[in-house]
């Protein structure tokens, strides 16, 4: 590799990030070099933390100790790795290789450069210089082999990063293909999210419940002796030492259980971190502080094998992207004519939605199909899923331990748990025609009226946002119990927020859009404004609707608390009324939001239709 071409390549990505800061404006400009500055910072603080802790800390640990502790160090390193992964998902690389091949070039200095480029992340920022300070701070303590774990963090590093640069090459190749790619974009999330529920199904099984038995095992035992005394079959003498004796009795079992499972919890994670790559840093970490260097040094030689081994094959697979050698990109598609025929089934953009216009029905059709293909969309119903998993615990533990819980409890959360979904979908609504992109000009050249297309466009959204809070506000309903009414008081309340969070959607879509890149999660660099807007959009309907739309479950729960007025369809009635003044609201405002939208569609075409990465 020439010296002179890996110089040229690292000047060309320092332009291009100079560049791209630039057009970011001089407001994002700042507030990087304000992060930035904050991240020198705060790494720098974790480097003297880690110092202090591995002088002061570290050696008063046991050897097991010391390697849950950095088995939790190396989990919250690749959890937070894998967020940024996830993240930067959809960037293409610096120096795209079909850019320099053309060029007297070497293309491994290219691929060189955008592996470094890697390096400059958060989580490395933040962890690497406190993992390199807990290493030297146990020096003093353990001696200069504790050196050792310098290489093998090294290692570490390198297999983490040559691993996950090979991964992204390997997904660009898959991803060639626009509807692999967004399949391959929702899959890994989808995975990805998944796996961070993990700490709450755990909370959900629970093992550490064991204790319980031993609890009640005490309280039965005291029980029979307090019968004993109390009927005189026992002094009050035997009574306390016989007392005092149970006592000894279990808390002796009970350490004796907690002392042959942390025996077994040891064996099993250092089995496990024998097997698994990741788990020789924390391994050989751990061992070195007590003078074992044989794990650090194979664990070290195992990673830098893995780590070289990957860039090569990730270097060579990327060549042969490039070169159309792997990416199937000489073969030759065939097109198949296919006859239409009078009687075919029309597809789903044809069909005609009942009530509403044809201009709406067309709109909402196409609207519904464009979101149930992008994955930006299917990224968005995810959120919801992940914030509703802890309340699905707390729920499922209230359930399963029989709390006394109040009968009007279950209608108001079931109202909360589905106006706090809406909420927390808003981002969809906020940005209606973003995720239009290029199709937004059939809308400008469209004769339709610009209301219609509002409607249009809220329709496609409500199977989605009104099907999963349906799901979400019937299983609360039979989780709590509640009855048939009230459940369907819930839905009814859910279609009354569903208007204004409508409206407040529309009117945020219209006066700050923004850009979305063809197949990414990520906006075009959308301006403080933008994220105040949207902000201010999810607190709005949140105190505007979300407060108001609980009052009719709350007249309910009054009446039947205080007037002891029970089973009476209460908030069912008011949910009608309530769901009268939506619809009024909505079409009254649904008129002067159409003509906002058509004195504002050339701002809103300029924007959603920008190139801006």
């Amino acid at each position: 590799m020439n010296i002179e071409h890996l110089r040229a390549f690292l000047w060309l990505r320092w332009r291009i990030r100079v560049n791209q800061a630039k057009r970011a404006g001089t407001l994002n400009s700042v507030l990087t070099a304000i992060l930035a500055i904050a991240g020198l910072v705060v790494s720098a603080a974790l480097f003297v933390a880690g110092i202090v802790l591995g002088a002061a800390v570290m050696p008063e640990l046991s050897s097991s100790v010391r390697l849950y502790v950095w088995d939790g160090i190396v989990l919250a390193f690749l959890f937070t790795w894998m967020i940024g992964l996830l993240a930067d998902l959809q960037r293409s690389e610096g120096l795209a290789l079909d850019k320099v091949l053309q060029l007297p070039v070497s293309p491994a200095g290219a691929y060189l450069v955008n592996y470094l480029s890697s390096f400059f992340s958060l989580t490395l920022v933040l962890f690497l210089p406190g993992m390199t300070g807990l290493i030297l701070g146990q020096v003093y303590h353990a001696g200069a082999e504790m050196l050792l774990a310098l290489p093998l963090l090294a290692a570490f590093v390198l297999a983490v990063t040559a691993l996950t640069y090979q991964f992204q090459g390997w997904l660009s190749a898959m991803m060639v293909n626009p509807r692999r790619r967004r399949l391959v974009i929702v899959l890994f999330t989808s995975v990805f999210i998944l796996l961070s529920q993990l700490p709450n199904l755990l909370n959900l099984i629970r093992p550490w419940d064991s204790t319980v038995a031993d609890g009640n095992e005490v309280t039965r035992r005291q029980t029979e002796l307090r019968e004993q005394f109390q009927a005189g079959g026992i002094s009050p003498e035997e009574y306390l030492r016989r007392n005092q004796e149970v006592t000894q009795e279990v808390a002796a079992a009970r350490l004796q259980q907690v002392s042959e499972t942390g025996t077994e919890v040891e064996s099993i994670t250092r089995l496990v971190n024998s097997v698994i790559p990741p788990g020789w840093l924390p391994l050989g970490a751990a061992d070195l502080a007590v003078g074992h260097v044989l794990p650090a040094l194979l664990g070290g030689c195992g990673l830098a094998l893995i780590g070289v081994g990957s860039l090569w094959r990730g270097y060579r697979a990327t060549v042969r992207m490039y070169t159309a050698g792997g990416t199937g990109s000489d073969r030759r598609r065939k097109v198949v004519a296919v006859a239409i025929r009078p009687d075919a089934k029309a597809r789903m953009v044809e069909w005609r939605l009942p009530w509403v216009s044809e201009y709406a029905s067309v709109v909402a059709m196409a609207g519904l199909r464009s979101l149930l293909r992008a994955p930006e969309a299917k990224m968005m119903l995810i959120v919801p899923v992940v914030a509703l998993g802890p309340m699905a615990a707390a729920f499922f533990t209230i359930k399963t331990h029989s709390f006394p819980v109040p009968d009007w409890v279950g209608p108001l959360v079931a109202v909360w748990v589905v106006g706090f979904l809406l909420g927390i979908t808003m981002q969809l609504a906020a940005n209606l025609f973003g995720y239009d992109r290029d199709g937004f000009r059939a809308f400008v050249l469209s004769p339709a009226p610009r209301r219609e297309i509002l409607l249009g466009k809220n329709l496609a959204l409500a199977p989605l946002i009104l099907g999963l809070g349906a799901l979400v506000g019937i299983g609360i309903g039979f989780a709590f119990g509640i009855r048939f009414d009230q459940i369907l008081a819930t839905l009814i309340q859910l279609l009354m927020m569903y208007l204004p969070y409508c409206l407040i959607g529309n009117t945020c879509a219209i006066l700050a859009p923004f850009a979305v890149p063809s197949g990414s999660l990520k906006g075009a660099r959308p301006g403080l404004s933008v994220v105040l807007s949207q902000l201010v959009a999810m607190i709005a309907f949140m105190f505007l609707v979300g407060l108001p739309g609980m009052i009719p479950a709350g007249v309910e729960a009054i009446l039947a608390e205080a007037a002891d007025m029970h089973g009476l369809p209460v908030s069912l009635v008011l949910s009608l009324i309530s769901l009268g003044i939506s619809v009024w609201i909505y079409r009254r405002l649904l008129n002067w939001q159409g003509r906002l939208l058509a004195e504002r569609e050339q701002t809103i075409l300029t924007t959603v239709t920008s190139r801006s990465d």
